[in-house]
């Protein structure tokens, strides 16, 4: 072995123990994730692809789940769901609003009401009522 081999060695070592940072303490996520690992070593040693049986692993032991990230879309769709179910109330509203108005609507021409006062009344009620509607959202 040559001289350049070694050194190129030495510093692939140190780089990946930089990275790996093998002498640090370790954080509760990585002892949990060794943990696993070390309770489950002879799984590793029968994979026939060692990378997939370590996020295997991680993954039944729940250590790949983002807590943080889960609680966030938790938050966001209960978020989404209120506003969905304001929405739903405000359309039901709207659409109580304007049958009562065509109801009346009807009632007044059945009674000999003038159309065109009929017909601008029931502008005015649901211009109202779309108003209110946009209020609201």
């Amino acid at each position: 072995m040559t001289d350049t081999y070694q050194t190129g060695l030495a510093e692939a070592a140190r780089k990946a123990a930089a990275i790996l940072r093998e002498d640090a303490d370790r954080t509760r996520p990585e002892k949990a994730a060794l943990d696993v690992l070390r309770e489950r070593a002879w799984v590793l040693w029968h994979a026939h692809d060692r990378d997939l049986g370590v996020v295997r692993l991680l993954s039944a032991a729940g250590l790949l789940r983002d807590a943080e990230h889960e609680e966030q879309a938790l938050r966001a769709a209960v978020a989404n769901a209120k506003a969905v179910e304001a929405q739903r109330v405000a359309d039901a509203r709207l659409i109580s609003t304007l049958g009562e108005a065509v109801e009346q609507a009807c009632g007044r021409l059945e009674a000999g009401g003038d159309g065109r006062e009929v017909a601008e009344w029931l502008r005015a009620v649901r211009k109202a009522a779309w108003d209110a509607h946009d209020r609201t959202h």
